[in-house]
């Protein structure tokens, strides 16, 4: 409460998993909102997903929103 936003920052990283993580411990951030699109089923077969890779990962609590 009383929090205000301070901006958008871009993170440059090969590997989204490490790079969210990275930011994740150098901010200090509290918990991790993410979005999941809809995919269609041949999507979820062939395409990997952040949203559930960081569910195993991290440590940080997330939010996440479903499409």
């Amino acid at each position: 409460v009383g929090q205000t936003f301070d901006g958008i920052s871009i993170v440059y990283q090969d590997d989204v998993i490490s790079g969210l993580d990275d930011y994740v411990k150098t901010h200090k951030i509290d918990i991790l909102a993410l979005f999941i699109p809809a995919r269609r089923l041949w999507e979820r077969l062939f395409h990997s997903s952040v949203s559930q890779r960081m569910v195993y990962h991290s440590t940080t609590p997330l939010l996440i929103f479903h499409e």
